[in-house]
């Protein structure tokens, strides 16, 4: 009887860690393209929260710790979202009604120096846990950040990193 529930409980977590949100940084509006590539001083990139089950807002923060040669400046808003807070401390966002897909939470300004490079991520606000999508029942669900490379620093996107070749004969010994 407990390993049925058990079986039970734990797909229930797998079903909801897979539809899970993702709120990220893009280099535009579509959402495509993680690799920013400063082409001149100052440069607008989107924060875009892509959401399957609808979303009516969201909160985060814009972490720039792991960037050099980048400032930056603020955070412009489409209508009708209305924003609460600071992007580098505790940003929420309410997006003024239920929205699915691809949801363009506002665009992030940046100046830029010569040679600049690393990462900029979208990470959890102080003190929660997680970056926090809101759904259009109002519940509070976790959702991923992700992360925009400046001028091809790192992996796009934030990918998952490559694993090391290995044999078959290998990996079935790991189950003997």
């Amino acid at each position: 009887m407990k390993r049925p529930l058990l079986l039970a409980i734990l797909s229930l977590f797998i079903a909801n860690a897979a539809v899970a949100d993702q709120i990220g940084i893009y280099a535009d509006a579509t959402g495509s393209s993680c690799n920013l590539t400063g082409t001149g001083l100052t440069e607008t990139v989107a924060v875009i929260h892509k959401s399957t089950s609808g979303a009516a807002g969201s909160r985060f923060r814009i972490d720039h710790s792991a960037a050099t040669g980048i400032n930056v400046v603020g955070m412009i808003f489409p209508s009708p979202s209305v924003p609460i807070g600071n992007i580098e401390t505790d940003m929420l966002v309410d997006y003024g009604g239920c929205r699915n897909g691809s949801i363009l939470v506002g665009s992030l300004q940046i100046i830029w120096s010569p040679g600049a490079s690393g990462t900029l991520s979208v990470v959890n606000p102080q003190p929660f846990r997680t970056v926090v999508s809101i759904h259009c029942d109002f519940g509070e669900y976790a959702a991923t950040g992700g992360q925009a490379s400046i001028n091809g620093a790192s992996d796009p996107c934030g990918g998952p990193l490559a694993v090391e070749p290995s044999t078959w004969g290998s990996v079935k010994a790991l189950y003997r």
